[in-house]
């Protein structure tokens, strides 16, 4: 717990987080209102939020040319985190912190806000292009290392706008089914004052990104609320200002939610 800990600490002083909640939370209370307007003509049998919970197994591997002699690849690690994601028709929160690791420590947490254009629709089936806006923060720690001129520290910022194709059907009265992927492309800084070679810099780069995503939803099994189990992919390329922060991110999770 000691990484989630330190990354919520971190947090507050880096992005506004009551703002983020606020984002996500207003269109889902707005959405809940408008129901129970219309509650009395016709009941919705689709829920509108989904929270879920899993593993995920996390490659964060260096790719730049600067030798481990001379601290390339100091934050390389490649092992679990726990992931949880909040989700609606228009917002995806998440939040990731890493588990067990013996000197580093990861965090991450982010926000996404889309609206999707159909393209197509048939019956039960949609298939959409999603446009996405995307912010993020992430760190990366070794507890054994105090950061100087040749270690920068790994607290990034990214904003990033992506593409794809999102996929819907409903398969049965209560069974859905949902699919996306997303390509994306985005700069990103340090929200720490980055040190190399005596100069100051403010470690500003580009990030390349991609993911896909799967989702099966049982709906209303509880009453109003019901179940889900999604897989999500991740890739993420960080091409930083010098080389000791390029490093590739990729992650698989596994996820179990409640939706309502």
């Amino acid at each position: 717990m000691k990484p989630l800990l330190t990354g919520l600490r971190g947090l507050k002083k880096s992005i506004p987080f009551q703002l983020l909640l606020f984002l996500f939370l207003t269109p889902s209370l707005a959405h809940g209102q408008m129901f129970s307007v219309k509650s009395a003509r016709k009941r919705s049998t689709t829920p509108g939020i989904a929270l879920y919970a899993g593993p995920e197994f996390l490659n964060f591997k260096y790719k730049g040319n600067v030798p481990k002699s001379e601290d390339g690849g100091l934050y390389s690690f490649n092992a679990p985190i726990l992931r949880l994601r909040a989700e609606t028709r228009r917002f995806t929160a998440y939040l990731g912190a890493s588990i067990g690791l013996d000197s580093l420590s990861y965090f991450d947490i982010g926000l996404r806000y889309g609206h999707g254009f159909i393209v197509y629709h048939a019956g039960k089936t949609a298939l959409e292009i999603p446009l996405q806006l995307h912010g993020d923060l992430t760190d990366v720690t070794d507890n054994n290392l105090v950061p100087t001129a040749r270690t920068p520290h790994f607290q990034q910022a990214v904003l990033d706008l992506g593409t794809g194709i999102d996929f819907r059907t409903r398969l049965a009265p209560q069974f859905r089914l949902k699919a996306k992927v997303l390509p994306s492309y985005g700069v990103t800084f340090s929200t720490r004052q980055q040190i190399n070679s005596g100069n100051t810099q403010n470690g500003t780069g580009t990030l390349l990104g991609f993911e896909g995503n799967a989702r099966l939803y049982f709906d209303n099994l509880l009453g109003f609320a019901g179940l889900s189990v999604g897989y999500n992919y991740s890739f993420r390329k960080y091409n930083i200002d010098g080389e000791l922060l390029d490093y590739n991110a990729i992650g698989n999770s596994i996820l179990i939610g409640i939706t309502f």
